[in-house]
């Protein structure tokens, strides 16, 4: 009986540790940032490097979460003797199975907050990721529009080429009728000569703007790549530009969510600075046996809790936390130099319209989707 039930507690303890790698290891549902991007543009190579950076950050998330789990193992060994002269009754085989799960508590607090580091890092390699999206297609409808005006300019200086010639004819009767001097023929001609240096410059622009856009279309065919009319997404005013900068552009968001990752590992290296409280359970099933045929069988199974408090490690834990602080004060003025950047190129007062300042009030609030959101009121 005691047999069966320390086989159905090893069996027991598999199943367990099975169910809590499926949990650590789960991979995230959440949209990864290529929202309802075209093909075209998720299959572009700057696209697919930042969505293997959200994967890799996914990744960090499982690895981070795997300090909140306990370790479980199995081990099993299996010792034949062939000659055993330190007993009596010499000892023919020994076998051992031994199932242990251990938690390092403070590891665990500690893992909280790097969870919610990693956590936030994906985040903001999500808002890379659609950055990267955002840019493709603004380069794409950049060429497309370039395309189109120089299209257009190559029209008009086309049918200026055109009247310039029939100009030109009229006043070469003129020319032979003794009424126009020679110099005057050679300045329509030289007119005539940078309109058609226009033209060539635009049918090369044309022909440029034509490659990228084949670029950034990849197999897409460029006449089904169309563009929307934007007008009704153009703000009504200079401080509605600037809360829509702020809260959109996919650069400010990325740093703000590295700002809370950061801060979030600053936490994370201070509480290893506490000592060290583990937990562990260990159930050991011994055989062993005997030239005689007979056999033992042992079962230590115990319940151990273990305190570790550092008292020298060269200074490695202390400059740990040093060097996070430091990534987040970093962090906080990259985040800083991103805002007011932002600021600068959506505002004619350039500095003035940040959240900043007497002139205008701001409300910073908190949401699911975003780290931070402006508000001018």
């Amino acid at each position: 009986m005691s047999q069966t039930l320390r086989r159905a507690s090893l069996v027991a303890g598999l199943v367990g540790a099975s169910l809590l790698s499926s949990c650590a290891s789960r991979p995230s549902t959440e949209a990864d940032g290529l929202g309802d991007a075209p093909q075209f543009v998720a299959s572009n190579p700057n696209v697919l490097v930042a969505h293997e950076r959200v994967e890799q950050a996914r990744a960090r998330e499982t690895i981070a979460r795997a300090d909140l789990f306990p370790a479980v193992d199995l081990t099993a060994s299996r010792t034949d003797y062939i000659n055993d002269a330190t007993v009596t009754t010499s000892e023919t085989s020994e076998q051992n199975v031994d199932l242990s799960a251990s938690l390092s508590l403070s590891k665990a607090f500690a893992g909280i907050s790097g969870t919610r580091a990693a956590r936030f890092s994906t985040l903001a390699k999500k808002e890379a990721l659609r950055g990267s999206v955002d840019q493709i297609i603004l380069e794409l409808a950049l060429a497309q529009v370039a395309i189109e005006r120089a299209t257009k300019h190559a029209a008009i200086r086309n049918e200026l080429k055109a009247e310039l010639k029939t100009f030109l004819s009229r006043q070469k009767k003129r020319f032979t009728a003794g009424e126009l001097a020679a110099s005057e023929l050679e300045s329509i001609r030289a007119r005539i000569k940078l309109v058609e240096s226009e033209i060539v410059r635009l049918g090369s622009e044309i022909t440029s703007n034509e490659a990228k856009l084949r670029s950034l279309a990849g197999e897409q065919d460029i006449s089904e790549v169309k563009l929307v009319d934007l007008a009704r997404f153009i703000p009504g005013n200079e401080d509605e530009a600037v809360a829509i900068a702020l809260h959109r552009n996919p650069a400010l968001r990325e740093a703000e969510w590295e700002q809370q990752s950061a801060s979030q590992n600053v936490a994370k290296a201070t509480k290893t600075l506490f000592p060290d409280v583990s937990l562990s359970f260990n159930a050991p099933l011994s055989s062993d046996r005997y030239a005689s045929t007979s056999s033992t069988r042992s079962n230590e199974s115990n319940v151990r809790l273990d305190l570790r408090i550092p008292l020298f490690d060269g200074g490695r834990r202390l400059a740990e936390v040093t060097l996070e602080k430091s990534k987040l004060r970093e962090q906080t003025y990259t985040v800083s130099a991103r805002k007011l950047d932002t600021c600068s190129r959506w505002s004619d007062n350039g500095k003035e319209s940040c959240p900043r300042g007497n002139s205008r009030r701001w409300q910073m609030s908190e949401s699911k989707n975003t780290p931070m959101h402006y508000q001018a009121r």
